[in-house]
């Protein structure tokens, strides 16, 4: 599956201008290690997939040849690639533990950038820190932030006006500030704020519109909660309520009726999951609008 997306990235991208005859001939003479296939569709006209030659390659042989193949048509053509893989972390659920060493091998001989994206950071770093891992120190660590809290507030006040509604600059500066500039909250919000709203978005919008997407968010909310035990869920419910730097002291442990074990642990496997952070020195839920759901789960 992973070499059969790669192929068929790479022929979507590079071919992009090419018409449908030439995209398969020249497809054809660069990889050969898939083919593509049109197939009639009522909906396009025409289908396209690719299919392995021959079908019985070993999975991990087809990754090595298409990185391969891409690697020479890179060199041979001159083309400037920019080649981004989204949700990597991903790669570590698969039973192939010689998948990373494959990619490792081809990669550090492209002339291409690579990007490798997640949004499960713990295991990024594992995959890029740790010694015995084959993409130990392959690549710059760059931690994505929050969005910039003015461009938000643009996008938000442009957004509505295109939507034929006004929404003043500090109701938008409100909407950003209440789910701290997080990317996909940001648009959430929006969305439910302008499903109830009238022409003019006021500030009562925000809270009925963020009880909305609460209730919208419930169910991947519940799904989270329930894989975890019951210490882990007490020290997630303790954080939302109340992040703090020291959450090993004694003072906060009794105030909240913490145990040291149960905090260590918890937090250890908190932290794996991208579920907690210590950000600014002060340990919090990583997503804002789960941190208000918390308060009230029982």
């Amino acid at each position: 599956d992973i070499a059969r997306r790669i192929a068929k990235s790479i022929y979507s991208a590079l071919h992009s201008r090419e018409s449908l005859m030439d995209k398969g001939i020249r497809f054809l003479k660069t990889f050969k290690t898939f083919r593509p296939v049109f197939k009639p569709s009522p909906e396009t006209g025409f289908s396209f997939s690719l299919e392995a030659t021959p079908s019985t390659i070993p999975e991990i042989d087809l990754v090595d040849r298409v990185l391969e193949e891409l690697g020479d048509f890179i060199r041979k053509e001159s083309v400037k690639a920019h080649i981004v893989f989204d949700e990597f972390q991903e790669i570590t659920e698969l039973k192939n533990s010689s998948l990373e060493g494959v990619l490792r091998k081809h990669i550090q001989e492209h002339q291409a950038s690579y990007f490798f994206v997640g949004s499960r950071r713990r295991i990024l770093l594992d995959i890029f820190n740790s010694k015995n891992r084959p993409f130990y120190q392959s690549a710059i660590m760059f931690p994505l932030g929050p969005l910039p809290h003015d461009e938000i507030v643009v996008f938000l006040v442009e957004g509505f006006n295109r939507g034929g509604k006004k929404c003043p600059k500090p109701v938008a500066e409100k909407i950003s500030e209440r789910v701290r500039q997080y990317p996909y909250y940001v648009q959430a919000l929006a969305y439910h704020i302008f499903e109830i709203s009238g022409r003019l978005i006021a500030g009562d919008d925000i809270e009925s519109g963020f009880d909305n997407m609460l209730a919208s968010e419930k169910y991947s909310y519940e799904a989270v909660v329930q894989g975890l035990t019951g210490a882990q869920i007490a020290l997630l419910k303790t954080l939302a309520a109340d992040p703090a730097s020291k959450i090993l002291s004694a003072e906060y442990m009794e105030r909240h009726r913490l145990s040291v074990g149960g905090v260590q642990y918890a937090r250890t496997k908190l932290e794996h999951l991208d579920l907690i952070e210590k950000y600014n020195n002060v340990w919090q839920v990583v997503d804002p609008v789960f941190s208000r759901w918390l308060e009230g789960y029982c």
